[in-house]
């Protein structure tokens, strides 16, 4: 009901109790009989209303306990700060792509007032050679074979994520979604049905515990909280665009501190973009161990502003 029509029924209301109680005010008067009047019928007391029951309160959403245990899982992991991590991305049975690993590579991070990381990528089997990440806070160093176009001298280059100039702009905007090395790991609060837990395993000697989950991006992104929401949405456009579907599955190890130590996800590719399967793993070590980037000396830095990108 619009506006206009809620205000014109409140007033009919009141016009009708109005009406009522001035109408009876002005019957007129009946004249005074001229027998003795009989003694009248003593009045009838008005019926008792029937108590009218309480309305019932719509039940909030129930939260599926195995969401309750993955948002733990995610807390105690996140929870560390420090890690060190490996990682591959590779594809299987896919016609754009030859089957193996693409991209591996290691490195570590610190996340405090100041967010510190390093990661070193092995990119020679996607022809883009090796290449290293600083970051410190929100400048972002990096130095590898595919820069050197850019820079002969193979220096590291500076960026300033939270630059607008049109050099810096080119990857701002994909390094600051970068800046949470723990965001990929909110994936696993798309998972749509309990998981499935698979043979019990070790990671560095350590027992384990490993589950099967199924996983739809878009409902994750629902569910994150503020410091993964955009992270995801990037990572959700970006997945539609490349034709993976944001439908997928997980394994996932975790240790007796409900620490993940291990996460595998895997894509299905569309047709249209060669199909077959793409995988991503992550190795968690020294979980909350102290961690220290040393960032370039600026001697061996030149700034992304000074440079000509080309067209």
């Amino acid at each position: 009901m619009s506006t206009t029509r809620r205000r014109l029924a409140s007033v009919a209301c009141v016009a009708a109790w109005l009406v009522a109680a001035c109408g009876s005010a002005a019957t007129p008067a009946t004249p005074a009989p001229t027998t003795t009047p009989q003694p009248s019928a003593p009045p009838t007391a008005p019926p008792t209303p029937s108590p009218v029951p309480p309305p019932t309160a719509t039940p909030a959403p129930t939260v599926p306990a195995y969401l309750d245990d993955l948002a733990g899982i995610l807390a105690a992991t996140v929870g560390v700060g420090n890690a060190r991590i490996a990682y591959d991305i590779g594809f299987d049975g896919s016609t754009a792509a030859p089957d193996g690993t693409l991209i591996s590579g290691a490195g570590e991070f610190a996340i405090g007032e100041t967010q510190q990381a390093r990661m070193d990528m092995d990119m020679s089997a996607a022809g883009l050679g090796k290449l290293e990440v600083i970051q410190d806070g929100v400048i972002v160093y990096m130095r590898g074979d595919a820069f050197k176009a850019w820079d002969p001298k193979g220096r590291w280059i500076r960026v300033d994520t939270t630059s607008d100039h049109p050099n810096a702009a080119a990857f701002s905007g994909t390094l600051s979604q970068q800046t949470d090395p723990w965001a990929a790991l909110y994936y696993l609060l798309g998972a749509t049905a309990p998981p499935e837990v698979l043979e019990p395993d070790t990671i560095d000697g350590e027992p384990v515990r490993k589950l099967r989950l199924q996983l739809d991006l878009d409902t994750a992104v629902e569910r994150a909280p503020a410091r993964a929401r955009d992270y995801l949405l990037v990572q959700a456009d970006n997945m539609r665009q490349q034709g993976i579907a944001p439908v997928f599955e997980a394994d996932v190890w975790v240790d007796d501190a409900d620490r993940i130590r291990r996460i595998a996800y895997r894509f299905a590719m569309s047709t249209l973009k060669g199909g077959g399967q793409m995988t991503m793993g992550y190795d968690l070590s020294d979980l909350g161990l102290p961690v220290k980037i040393t960032v370039p000396d600026p001697k061996d830095v030149v700034d992304i502003e000074t440079l000509d990108l080309g067209s």
